[in-house]
């Protein structure tokens, strides 16, 4: 064997060797490119779920503000009613002192009428109490179908990434075999044809 045909083959070797090196190397970054995209998957439903903790957590907080309106309803009518008994009471203690009595005409319809308008306060604040309960619970089902709408995109999300790793380490490996084969080829035509 000549030096120069020596020196070929020890080439070739180490072309050879070089190839099996790049396809490990692209074995290596393909790993290395879905560990990443792991990662970055995990972060993205980890965001998801901490949205969706947020948004049941101000939903909870909207309920218990709803409570509270409802409470604050019941107690303006509760109010309205103490005001109508007292009112009430008035009316009758004027109508006894002027000497008129409790069962004079005047004295019933005028007392009919203050006990319509205060039962209409008090159903009305109890409304009012009520409609601002429900305005705030709306919100609450906003808030949660929100978070749970930001779950449902991050685990889209997540698995965006996933498939794109997988599609980028699948070429990485794909681009270590196309190397290693072209090697290959380039040592048969210069050493196996003979």
């Amino acid at each position: 064997m000549s030096g120069l045909s020596a020196f070929a083959g020890l080439a070739g070797g180490l072309n050879a060797a070089s190839g099996v090196l790049g396809l490990t190397g692209a074995y290596d970054s393909a790993n290395g490119t879905l560990l990443g995209g792991s990662i970055a998957a995990q972060g993205a439903l980890e965001a998801g779920a901490a949205e969706r903790t947020a948004a049941y957590y101000k939903a909870a907080g909207l309920r218990q503000q709803a409570q509270a309106e409802r409470a604050g309803g019941q107690s303006d009518a509760f109010a309205l009613d103490r005001k109508t008994n007292d009112i009430q009471s008035t009316l009758r203690a004027r109508a006894a002192a002027s000497g008129g009595g409790v069962a004079d005409p005047t004295v019933v319809a005028l007392s009919d009428q203050i006990e319509t308008q205060g039962t209409l306060g008090a159903l009305t604040e109890m409304w009012k109490g009520q409609d601002r309960a429900r305005g705030l619970v709306d919100q609450a089902r906003g808030s949660e179908m929100t978070g749970d709408a930001a779950f449902t995109a991050a685990g889209l999300r997540a698995r965006g990434i996933q498939t794109e790793a997988q599609s980028k380490a699948d070429a990485q490996i794909t681009s270590g075999w196309t190397s290693l084969l072209d090697k290959g080829s380039s040592m048969f035509d210069r050493f196996g044809k003979r």
